[in-house]
Formats: structure tokens, sequence, C-alpha cells
């Protein structure tokens, strides 16, 4: 039996960071309960392909919502993670299918990440109006 799935809650809450991004906030819940993010991933969510793509890019509204109410953390906190929320922002429309403006592919080959992925600097970003 998998406790992750029947349990309604994680008792251990992990806030995501100010300008984290979604997989980086899943590593650091995979470590608070002592697991690879493998591992993790793989026992809430048992047919959901996640580290052999792009989960930043992919991530959508159920899995924002599904993390929700797993970690009891507010879903516009969460959905803030996902690079759909930075539309209108960073690119004018998000397409999880396609390359983003401004936004590198990982290029993901048997979990193995053959590009770099995001790469900005936070300041100039912040700067730029």
């Amino acid at each position: 039996m998998n406790v992750w799935i029947g349990n309604p809650e994680w008792l251990i809450r992990i806030v995501p960071g100010q300008g984290e991004i979604f997989s980086s906030w899943i590593v650091r819940i995979a470590h608070a309960f002592g697991l690879k993010p493998t591992l993790f991933t793989e026992s809430i969510l048992p047919n959901k392909a996640f580290w052999n793509r792009d989960i930043d890019n992919l991530a959508n509204l159920d899995l924002v919502e599904y993390y929700a109410v797993k970690s009891g953390i507010p879903f516009d906190r969460i959905y803030e993670t996902i690079l759909q929320s930075l539309e209108g922002k960073l690119f004018e429309s998000h397409h999880s299918n396609t390359s983003l403006s401004w936004v590198l592919p990982i290029g993901v080959f048997n979990r193995k990440r053959t590009h770099p992925g995001m790469q900005f600097c936070p300041m100039c970003l912040a700067e730029d109006k």
C-alpha cells in the first residue's frame, strides 16, 4: 500500500521560497522526507512521468492543485512556481509543448539533462520593466 496516496496532507510543510521554481520546491520536499526526488515523486504519483521531462514547463493546474492539497500550501503560492504563471510577463502565451521565449530548454533524454535549462540573472530581470 502506498502511504502517500491515502493521506490527505503531508505532515511536513515546505513552503516554496520567493522566486523558487516548481522542480526545486519538489526536490526540497523530497529531501525533507529523507527521499531522493525520483523516489518521492514516483511514490506519490506512480503513473506520472516527472523527471524525464521539463516539469517546470509542463506543470499544469491539475498538478498544482494536487500538490496544494497534499502539501497544505495555498494553490496560488504553488502556482507561482510554474512557468505558466509567467504568461504575459516573461512571454506572451504559455505552450507547454513548445520552447518558450527567454527560457532555454532542458533537453531531457533518459532523465539526463542535455541542455542547461533556465538561466537568468534575477537582478537584471527585476530591473527590467
